[in-house]
Formats: C-alpha cells, sequence, structure tokens
C-alpha cells in the first residue's frame, strides 16, 4: 500500500491524494485502494492458521511498476493547466520587459534576475509518498476489490 501526494505547481497549486494497492503475488495495481481497506477488517497479526505466499514481485520491483503507473496516470491528465501557466508567466515577463527599455547594463542584469525569479514558477509536478505499508490481505478480497476497482473507473 502506498499514499501518495501528487502536487500540480505552478504559480498556483493543486495537491491530489492518491491510494494504491499493489499486489506481491500477481502485480496487480489497485488503485483507490484506501477504499478496499475500509471494507475489510484488519489486525496487528496474520490470524491463526493463515500463512503467506512467498512474493513473486520484489519490492524493488514493484516500486518500478508503480512508477510506470504513475508515469502514464499523470500522462492522461489534462495538461492545460500548465499551459495557462505558462502563458501567464510569459504575459508578466513582456509587462516587465516594458518597464525595461533601455539598454543599460544595470537595467539588464535586474531584467534578467527577475525572469529568473519568474521561472521558478513554471509548471511542474511534484509526486512525494505520504506513507508506504505491507498488509497481507485474503486473496478473495483482492479479487473482489479489483472489481470494485474496476466497476468504478468505468
Amino acid at each position: 500500500m502506498l499514499n501518495y501526494k501528487i502536487s500540480f505547481i505552478s504559480d498556483q497549486k493543486k495537491d491530489l491524494y492518491y491510494p494504491i494497492g499493489f499486489n506481491l503475488i500477481t502485480g496487480q495495481i489497485l488503485t483507490h485502494f484506501d477504499t478496499v481497506l475500509t471494507q475489510v477488517q484488519l489486525t496487528p497479526k496474520i490470524p491463526d492458521y493463515h500463512f503467506t505466499l512467498r512474493p513473486i514481485y520484489s519490492l524493488s520491483s514493484a516500486t518500478q511498476h508503480i512508477e510506470q503507473h504513475l508515469r502514464s496516470f499523470l500522462a492522461e491528465q489534462d495538461q492545460s493547466w500548465a499551459d495557462e501557466a505558462n502563458q501567464r508567466l510569459d504575459e508578466e515577463i513582456e509587462l516587465m520587459k516594458s518597464f525595461f527599455d533601455s539598454t543599460s547594463e544595470e537595467d539588464m542584469l535586474l531584467l534578467e534576475k527577475k525572469r529568473e525569479e519568474i521561472d521558478r514558477y513554471r509548471p511542474k509536478i511534484e509526486v512525494s509518498p505520504i506513507n508506504v505499508g505491507i498488509i497481507y490481505l485474503q486473496t478473495k478480497l483482492t479479487e473482489t476489490s479489483s472489481k470494485h476497482d474496476s466497476m468504478k473507473q468505468t
């Protein structure tokens, strides 16, 4: 289980909470994993007469799969926010240039410094994990949750 904070940052900021579950046996990725966990009773230890299977996917392999999933998810998102932010910043740079009509070296250095400050607000996306955990679930529960997950996406 991984909970991510995805931040769309420019001169404005929008944060998105994105919980993901990864099955280390099947390699299945479950989005909205937090809703799956609300449907199960969790305990701090593995119940009696239950055993864990040896995972097929290593944690590093699971991380690679999740990173690829996040890249695909972000590529599908509407990018108009970034275009609009770039347009606002370009307009601000043009407005600033209008105040510096002279060609003095001092003005040019000041203009370049201001441009660098504005460029710090160019659109970017930051993905950071909030928390990570390993949770053992019964196979039937993860199969049920994947059906629930696929119904939510349609």
